[in-house]
Formats: structure tokens, sequence, C-alpha cells
């Protein structure tokens, strides 16, 4: 277990009212002190600390998944628009409905897939997410959606979506993916189909998988960066 937490149950009266599962919370060691003193802390904490937490645990990740959902999806305002642009200091992201079928870019885990990324037609990215997020998923959405530079180029690659093709395609992805990480992974064909249109058993079910809102992205996305800075 990540020795940087320690885990709390809630009152079943207090899960109630937050509707969320009955399980054990990570809170970071670090954290105890304050919220033994003030007694509480807010439902956005809670879901960073999941992020945190699940980017470190591969055994323990899918645990925290109907959590880190019904939190997002409370904190997530009101929102019926299918696109919905985020951005921090230095970069830009859309989150809206990705095509499976055509060439993506996605972010997988332990034979699930967590998101994928298409170009938006002007190399700026385009990202549905289909499971809640670890912090290190939402680390590649945020670096890979690095503002343009003066000449137009993002981190020397035209835009981001050849930036994006390019990290997909390092050796950092098959050391993540046998550590059980979020990791990189590039289709061409879209998702379940190898380079020569053969199907990939284990993922092309997943080319037809349901996503999740754009706001319910966007808004785990922006607590993880709000409180990365912090």
């Amino acid at each position: 277990m990540d020795n940087r937490f320690v885990k709390i149950s809630f009152s079943a009266e207090w899960l109630r009212q937050t509707n969320l599962p009955d399980i054990q919370y990570p809170v970071p060691i670090n954290a105890m002190e304050t919220i033994t003193a003030s007694g509480s802390f807010g439902l956005e904490q809670m879901l960073f600390w999941i992020q945190e937490y699940s980017e470190e645990e591969p055994d323990e990740w899918l645990d925290y998944e109907e959590a880190m959902l019904k939190i997002a999806v409370r904190l997530s305002p009101y929102d019926p628009r299918p696109r919905i642009s985020i951005f921090g200091d230095n970069w830009f992201l859309t989150c809206g409905k990705v095509d499976l079928t055509k060439e993506i870019v996605t972010i997988q885990r332990k034979g699930i897939l967590i998101a994928a990324i298409q170009n938006n037609g002007d190399g700026r990215l385009l990202v549905s997410s289909y499971r809640p997020l670890d912090s290190k998923a939402v680390r590649y959405l945020i670096g890979l959606a690095n503002n343009p530079a003066p000449d137009g180029t993002v981190c020397m690659r035209p835009n981001n979506w050849e930036y994006a093709l390019d990290n997909s395609a390092t050796m950092g992805n098959v050391y993540a993916s046998e550590a059980g990480e979020s990791y990189l992974s590039y289709w061409e064909f879209g998702m379940g189909l190898s380079r020569d249109k053969t199907r990939v058993d284990a993922w092309y079910p997943q080319r037809w998988c349901a996503s999740i809102s754009p706001n319910i992205l966007a808004t785990q996305i922006l607590i993880n960066y709000k409180n990365a800075e912090n």
C-alpha cells in the first residue's frame, strides 16, 4: 500500500448523505492533523486523494471507481454541451465525444480503456473518458495539451496531435503497462484493430464503450490540476 496514505471509514449517516460506497478511503498522512483539528474535509479533496492513491495502487485501483465517479458527478455543474473546453496556465483541452473507430491515442490500464484522444481538426486534442481518471491519466492529458510555442509547434512537434503520437510510441508505456499503471497506446484504425487491421480480441469489444459526460470528465481534470498545483 502507498505509505503516504492511511485509510479511514465514515459513518453510515455520512455515507447515506453523500451516496458513497461503504469502503475505506485514502487520506494523506500529512493531512490527518488538519482533518482531526477541523473535523471535516471536502469532497473535492477526497476525489484528488483517491486519484493520487489509485495511481500507485494497480491492485486496488478498480475498488475506487464507484466512489470516484459518484464524487465527480456530485461536484460537476450542470452543462449539457456536447463539447466543453478547459484550460490551465499553459494547456488547453476539449472534452467531447471521440470516435473510437478512427485513429486514436488511448490511455489504458490493465486491459481497460480509460480515455481516448483524437485530433480535434486543428492539431489540438479532443478527449473522451470511459472510466474515472487516476492522477497519472490526468497528467498525460494535461501534458499532451500544452499550448503551442509562438511558432505553432508543441515540444518541437508540429502540433499537439503529433506530440501525442510521439509520446504513445515511447518505451515508457511498455514499462508502465507491465507495472499496472496508466499508459498511452496508439490505434491507427481505431480501438481493437491492429496495424494489419486484424482484431485484437482483448480490446476490440471496447470499440463501442460509452463515454462519461464531458462535464464530468472536465471536473475530474480540473480538480486534479487545481489540487496538484497547491
